[in-house]
């Protein structure tokens, strides 16, 4: 089971991702749901130039349940995934090691 990252836990889901598309260079990269299906109440995405590639960090929640994922991506697949609570410590960290088979 995966936890909803999210504010208020009585009141369901608000905002969730429902997809996740990334395009670069006019080639899709796929995205497992796992990467974004549990991120609520999303308040912010910020796509920034990496070593290697590229990241899209995405903040959410409010409070107690805020929360920062940064998803790491080479020119062709997701390679990582970090998961920071309210205090910016990490408490996940999700390695890919290899292409999304759809």
């Amino acid at each position: 089971m995966r936890v909803v990252y999210c504010t208020d836990e009585g009141a369901g889901a608000r905002g969730r991702i429902a997809r996740l598309a990334v395009t670069l260079n006019g080639e899709d990269i796929d995205m497992p749901g796992s990467a974004y299906a549990d991120l609520d109440e999303v308040a912010e995405t910020i796509i920034e130039d990496a070593p290697g590639g590229f990241r899209v960090q995405i903040r959410g929640g409010d409070a107690g349940g805020a929360y920062t994922v940064v998803l790491t991506f080479t020119p062709d697949r997701l390679t990582g995934r970090t998961l920071a609570g309210e205090t910016g410590d990490v408490v996940q960290r999700t390695t890919y090691l290899m292409p999304v088979v759809t």
